[in-house]
């Protein structure tokens, strides 16, 4: 299971760690990142140097004396553990929901026994509609079309949820009056559908437990991202170049994140 995302609830944080010093911020963090990504801390002293980015036992003892009250016996953290068991069931339950759809699909029953009262397209007709939907990123999301044998190929419907629609838009908006970008007037139906299926990738693809959640962490990285919101350069990003799949993708992995200046001294 992908770990690509991890709640944080920054006032419970601020609250229980008001205390500490910077460095012991950055320490708890790195802590807090280490247990996510693997799902444990190792209960030793030099492993959690390392992990703290310590330069030796003596200051790793330092910070050990600060942070370990956060933690159980063995290096267990109450709070992650429950996130790591709320994230592993949803991530069950979508595995299971797309289990039974794909069975739904195809023709089979729970047990992936063929259904022989689903109501089926010829063979034909599946594989020209299938064709046509993942080679046309935005394709009439109503559409009917025909195979090439003369059999009709069943109309592509689907339902868009207006309120992610709606909400996504808006915190587009928002996102865009504050930094400088253009505005979105109208959801046409090219945006719904990339709306709506980057909305499934969100959850299916980067792990995400909704999909407001990754277009949250989405507009934090275009926020984040100088190049994005046209600070190096005449260009900036708009809404359907960064919901267009490839450049979405590039996002969410970080490409286009901040990275410090180099900086060059001169020598007389």
């Amino acid at each position: 299971m992908s770990r690509a995302w991890m709640p944080m609830y920054w006032a419970d944080y601020k609250s229980d760690t008001a205390h500490l010093s910077r460095d012991e911020h950055g320490g708890y963090m790195l802590l807090i990142a280490h247990y996510w990504h693997t799902g444990s801390l190792p209960d030793d002293d030099e492993r959690l140097a390392r992990i703290t980015l310590c330069q030796s036992q003596c200051e790793w003892h330092a910070l050990r004396s600060a942070l370990e009250p956060f933690f159980e016996e063995g290096w267990k953290h109450k709070r992650i553990e429950a996130e790591l068991a709320k994230a592993e069931e949803a991530y069950k339950k979508r595995a299971l929901a797309s289990e039974k759809a794909h069975a739904a699909r195809w023709g089979k029953d729970a047990n992936g026994n063929a259904n022989r009262n689903a109501n089926r397209m010829p063979m034909a007709c599946q594989s020209q509609s299938q064709s046509h939907i993942s080679s046309n990123e935005d394709i009439n999301i109503t559409s009917t079309s025909k195979a090439p044998d003369g059999c009709a190929v069943a109309s592509q419907s689907k339902r868009f949820d207006d309120q992610l629609l709606r909400t996504t838009a808006e915190a587009w908006n928002d996102l865009a009056s504050s930094v400088g970008l253009a505005t979105v007037a109208k959801l046409t139906d090219a945006r719904k559908v990339a709306i709506t299926r980057r909305a499934k990738e969100l959850v299916d693809d980067f792990d995400f437990e909704s999909p407001a959640a990754g277009f949250s962490e989405l507009f934090s990285k275009i926020r984040g991202s100088p190049f994005l919101r046209g600070s190096e350069s005449s260009w900036r990003c708009d809404f359907d170049w960064c919901f267009a799949l490839s450049n979405f993708t590039k996002i969410m992995e970080g490409k286009y994140e901040n990275r410090p200046q180099k900086v060059v001294s001169f020598r007389r």
